[in-house]
């Protein structure tokens, strides 16, 4: 684990408070599990699945090899974004109704393609909302993510892009995976993700096309790191009062980050846009939050350009 800076000479500049933005009490979580409900989140998981499937078998037959590849790391990059909003759903128990369904679904359908079992993902994720701060120690979804200069912010990056943060990422996920609790049978993830793969890498060895598989993968090891962390930035870096007043270590802001089409494409879609709702409310769907979702003029809570996050992130650091 990274030691955290001293944030002592900051906290008294940092911006406070947040303006209560909720207009009516929380919906509860079965008001957005209804049948249709799951119906649409499943169906949408297979549409993304044959989408993307689609596009790798058809795609090289009608463009020029540069545009197949280049559109290719591009689509890989938005199912993978889309794949881990789902984990974050079923991790919640929200992709459907009943729980047990909810982990063999969630290990089926998602967890295959980002090796990521339900439960592990789980464990970590419910110490992060047990916490009042961010980009601390005991904070298993951001403490990795830290970084308190600019030196260590352009490493960080280094690491995303070779690989290196996925490695330690995907270890540190199976090392959890051995201690935590699950709804369903645990001892079988890892054998169907393993078979899966092999016989998805023999498949595709078959057919000649062995490319899709590294192309998908390579995204997953080299892009998907990077917009996770410049993800993580938007939803938790708090603000301070001054210009580079604000901070990383110890934040304890969670905000909403809507900056348009493409950062909902790359970065988060409407599922995890809500993030300072989420945080009140983690048990209630996404289509809940949007139900409550209302204006504010607090950048700690809301913000309209991820850019500004980044900035004042960097800006923040020594």
């Amino acid at each position: 684990m990274m030691t955290m800076p001293d944030t002592s000479s900051v906290k008294d500049t940092l911006a406070v408070p947040k303006p209560d933005r909720m207009a009516r009490a929380a919906p509860k979580r079965l008001d957005f599990l209804q049948p249709r409900h799951v119906g649409q989140n499943l169906s949408w998981l297979v549409c993304l699945h044959f989408g993307l499937a689609s596009w790798f078998f058809w795609a090289p037959d009608m463009l020029p090899v540069w545009i197949y590849l280049v559109a290719s790391v591009v689509l890989s990059m938005i199912h993978q974004r889309e794949l881990s909003e789902w984990v974050h759903e079923a991790s919640h128990f929200n992709l459907t109704s009943d729980k047990k369904l909810n982990d063999w679904m969630s290990d089926l359908m998602l967890g295959v393609f980002l090796l990521t079992p339900i439960h592990s993902h789980r464990t970590g994720h419910n110490r992060h909302h047990a916490m009042s701060e961010f980009f601390v120690e005991d904070d298993p979804d951001t403490a990795e993510w830290g970084v308190k200069t600019k030196r260590e912010f352009w490493l960080a990056i280094v690491s995303d892009v070779t690989g290196v943060t996925a490695l330690r990422a995907f270890m540190k996920r199976r090392a959890e995976s051995d201690h935590s609790r699950s709804v369903i049978p645990n001892k079988w993830q890892l054998p169907y993700f393993v078979i899966s793969h092999i016989l998805v890498v023999g498949l595709l060895w078959q057919v000649g096309r062995l490319d899709i598989y590294a192309i998908y993968y390579l995204t997953l090891l080299t892009t998907y790191p990077l917009l996770n962390r410049f993800r993580l930035y938007g939803q938790h870096f708090e603000f301070g009062k001054n210009e580079g007043d604000g901070r990383l270590a110890n934040s304890n802001t969670s905000r909403c980050v809507d900056a348009g089409i493409i950062d909902r494409l790359f970065f988060n879609s409407r599922m995890m846009m809500y993030h300072d709702l989420h945080h009140r409310y983690p048990g209630v769907p996404y289509r809940g939050l949007i139900a409550m979702q209302k204006t504010a003029g607090d950048k700690n809570v809301l913000t309209k350009s991820r850019l500004e996050v980044i900035r004042g992130v960097y800006r923040s650091l020594a």
